[in-house]
C-alpha cells in the first residue's frame, strides 16, 4: 500500500516492511499489545545519521478499504502511519436485503 504526501512515497507491506522512498523504516516485530491487534511496530530499519535505527508504528483502523491515510515522522527516525483497512472492523455491519417488486 502506498501514500505520497507531496514530499515522500511511503509505502507498508504489511508483516514485512515500511520505506519511505527507497529507505527501510522499519521491518516487521510484531503487534505492540498482544490480542488487540491494533498498533503494528516495525524495527531494526536503516540507520539515522547520528541517531537510531528507524522504526514505524502503524496505527490501524476500521476503513472502508485498504489506505495509508497518514504518514509523518513525529520524532528523529521515527514513523507513525494510520492505516485504515476493513479487516480491522468489529462492529458487525448490517446486511441490506434487495427486493425485487414485481
Amino acid at each position: 500500500f502506498e501514500m505520497n504526501d507531496g514530499k515522500y512515497r511511503y509505502k507498508l507491506c504489511p508483516f514485512d516492511q515500511c520505506t519511505q522512498d527507497s529507505t527501510n523504516i522499519g521491518k516487521w516485530e510484531g503487534w505492540e499489545e498482544e490480542g488487540e491487534y491494533s498498533v503494528m511496530v516495525y524495527s531494526k530499519g536503516a540507520g539515522c545519521w547520528q541517531g537510531p535505527n528507524r522504526s514505524t508504528r502503524v496505527q490501524v483502523r476500521c476503513g472502508s478499504q485498504n489506505e495509508i491515510v497518514s504518514a509523518e515522522e513525529p520524532a528523529k527516525c521515527e514513523y507513525a502511519y494510520v492505516f485504515k483497512t476493513p479487516a480491522a472492523c468489529t462492529k458487525v455491519q448490517e446486511e441490506y436485503e434487495i427486493h425485487d417488486e414485481l
